[in-house]
């Protein structure tokens, strides 16, 4: 299993690579659940842009064979928090794009 701090190190220069050649201001945030993307989600301002990196297990004897066997796995998502309240369809479809 890398080393967690190795692993953030990793995903913020892979951030800064990726988003500064667009000049986008991207927020990094690790997380391990649902239940914590879910509260880092209510720390976001509306119209954000983040990038959400989804830190492997580490359980030495895991439920899931993938935890600890497979390598070089991660999930990472790239997403902006909207409002959609006060939004048509049409307004939700076009923000997609």
């Amino acid at each position: 299993m890398i080393n967690i701090r190795t692993y953030k190190q990793y995903w913020d220069a892979i951030k800064a690579r990726m988003f500064s050649t667009l000049n986008l201001d991207v927020t990094a945030v690790f997380v391990r659940t649902e239940a914590e993307l879910a509260k880092k989600i209510k720390e976001i301002v509306e119209g954000g842009l983040v990038m959400v990196v989804v830190i492997p297990g580490s359980d030495t004897n895991p439920v899931d064979y993938d935890n600890v066997k497979e390598r070089d796995t991660c999930i990472i998502y790239t997403m902006r928090k909207v409002n959609h309240i006060n939004m048509t369809d049409d307004d939700i479809l076009d923000a997609m794009e």
